[in-house]
C-alpha cells in the first residue's frame, strides 16, 4: 500500500532523481564527446542519423505500454494488488519485445534505401544495421524502468535506464574502431546489459508469471493514445535531425546533433521528475483527491520553471565553449544551442502538464496538442531549413516545442481545476 506522501517528500526524491539523470546525462554526453573526437564529424553524424531512425522505431515499438505499466501498475501497487501488478508487466514486455524484434527485422533488411534516402551513404546504412540490433533491449529497457518507478524503486528505475549503459557504452567505445559502427556497437552493448540488469531488478521486486492474465486487446487498447503521444513527440524532437540531414552534409548534421544533446540536458529535469511525480499523480486520480492533485502540479511547475530558467542560462551564455569540447568546428552550431535552449525552458516552465493529462487517463488531450505541434514543426523545418540550416531547424524545433506545451498546460490546468474544486474524478 503507497503511504501518503507529502510535498517535500516528492521534492527530495524529485532532486535525487534529477541527480541521477543528471550524471546519467553527463555520462551519455562523455560517450557523445568522445565517439565525435574520436571519429570526426562526419562519421558522428552517420550515427546521430541512425540513432534518429532507431529511437523513432522503439516508441513505436512499445506501443505506448510503457506508460500503461507507470500508471496501471502504481495504481495495482497503492491497493498491494501484487497479481495484476505482476500481469501488467509481464504481458506488456511479452508483446514489446515481439514488436521491437519485428521492427528491428524490417530495418535490417531495408538499411540500404532508408541510407540512401537520407543521404547518409555506407556509414549510415552499415551503423543503422548495427543499431537495430539494439531495438529490443532499448525497448524493455524503456519499460522494465518505468515499472520499477511505479514499484517504489525509483532509484532502481533510474539508473538502469541512465547510468548502467552509457558506462558500458564508453567502456566498449574505448575498443571498438573509431568509425560509425564502432560507435553504434558501443552504444548498443550498453542497452543489453542494462536491460539484463533491470530485468533482474524487476524480478526481484514482484514475482513476475504468477501475475493475472491480463487482455491483449485491452493493453493494446489502454495503449494505443500514448503510443500516438509518444511517437509524435518523438517525431516532433528528431524531425529538425532527418530533414537537416536531407539538405546539408553529414558534417552539419553532426555539428547541430552536438548542440541537440547540450539543449536536451535541460529535458533530463522533466524527465527525472515524471518519473517521480507520475506515479503518485496516478494514484491522487484513482483515489479521487482532486486537490492534493492541483497542489502537487502548482507547486511542481513553479519548482521547474525556476531550475529552467538557470539551466537555460547557462546554455545560452556558455554554449559556445560547451560545443568545443565535442571538437573543431562545433561551436558553429552555438546559435542553434542557444535558440533550442529557449525551446527546453518552455518545456520545463510549463510544468509537468503533459504527466497530468497521461496519469489522470486524458491522453487524447496531450496527443491532440502534440499532432498540432507536429505537424507545424515538420512545414517550419521544410520551410527553414533550405536558406538558414541548423538556425532554421532550431527554430521550427523550439516554436513547435512552444505551441506543444502552451495547448498541454492549457488542458492541464483545467482539469486540475475542476478536479480540485469537486474532489470527484
Amino acid at each position: 500500500m503507497d503511504e501518503d506522501i507529502g510535498h517535500r517528500t516528492l521534492l527530495v526524491r524529485s532532486v535525487m532523481s534529477t541527480a541521477l539523470r543528471g550524471g546519467g546525462a553527463v555520462l551519455v554526453l562523455g560517450f557523445n564527446v568522445l565517439a565525435a573526437r574520436y571519429s570526426g564529424a562526419d562519421s558522428y553524424g552517420s550515427f546521430a542519423f541512425a540513432f534518429a531512425i532507431i529511437s523513432i522505431g522503439t516508441v513505436v515499438a512499445r506501443l505506448g505500454l510503457e506508460t500503461v505499466v507507470l500508471r496501471d501498475v502504481a495504481r495495482h501497487d497503492d491497493r498491494s494488488d501484487w497479481t495484476s501488478a505482476s500481469g501488467v508487466i509481464g504481458r506488456s514486455s511479452a508483446v514489446v519485445a515481439v514488436a521491437s524484434a519485428a521492427i528491428a527485422v524490417g530495418l535490417i533488411a531495408f538499411a540500404a534505401p532508408i541510407a540512401t534516402l537520407l543521404e547518409g551513404g555506407d556509414r549510415t546504412e552499415t551503423a543503422l544495421r548495427v543499431m537495430a540490433a539494439g531495438l529490443v533491449p532499448f525497448s524493455l529497457l524503456t519499460l522494465l524502468g518505468e515499472a520499477l518507478k511505479a514499484l517504489h524503486r525509483w532509484v532502481l528505475g533510474v539508473v538502469v535506464q541512465s547510468i548502467v549503459p552509457p558506462i558500458i557504452a564508453l567502456a566498449v567505445l574505448l575498443t571498438v574502431s573509431r568509425n560509425a559502427a564502432g560507435i553504434a556497437s558501443a552504444y548498443v552493448s550498453g542497452l543489453l546489459v542494462g536491460v539484463l540488469v533491470a530485468a533482474v531488478c524487476v524480478g526481484r521486486a514482484i514475482p513476475l508469471g504468477r501475475g493475472t492474465p491480463v487482455s491483449l486487446r485491452d493493453l493494446l487498447r489502454a495503449g494505443r493514445p500514448l503510443l500516438w503521444v509518444s511517437s509524435l513527440g518523438l517525431l516532433l524532437t528528431m524531425t529538425d535531425t532527418i530533414i537537416l540531414g536531407m539538405f546539408e552534409p553529414a558534417q552539419t548534421v553532426g555539428q547541430y546533433s552536438a548542440a541537440v544533446r547540450l539543449a536536451m540536458l535541460s529535458a533530463l529535469i522533466q524527465g527525472a521528475t515524471g518519473g517521480v511525480l507520475g506515479p503518485r499523480m496516478a494514484v491522487l486520480w484513482s483515489r479521487g483527491e482532486g486537490a492534493a492533485l492541483h497542489d502537487l502540479f502548482r507547486r511542481s511547475s513553479v519548482v521547474m520553471t525556476m531550475v529552467g530558467a538557470a539551466v537555460g542560462v547557462v546554455l545560452v551564455l556558455l554554449g559556445g565553449p560547451m560545443l568545443e569540447v565535442f571538437g573543431t568546428g562545433f561551436s558553429r552550431a552555438w546559435p542553434a544551442l542557444a535558440i533550442l535552449g529557449v525551446g527546453q525552458f518552455v518545456v520545463l516552465a510549463t510544468g509537468p502538464a503533459g504527466r497530468v493529462l497521461v496519469m489522470s487517463g486524458h491522453a487524447t488531450l496531450q496527443a491532440r496538442a502534440t499532432s498540432i505541434a507536429t505537424v507545424g514543426n515538420v512545414a517550419l523545418n521544410l520551410l527553414l531549413i533550405p536558406p538558414f540550416g541548423m538556425v532554421g531547424a532550431a527554430v521550427a524545433t523550439s516554436a513547435a516545442l512552444t505551441v506543444k506545451n502552451g495547448v498541454t498546460t492549457y488542458y492541464a490546468r483545467h482539469i486540475v481545476s475542476v478536479a480540485g474544486s469537486s474532489q470527484v474524478r
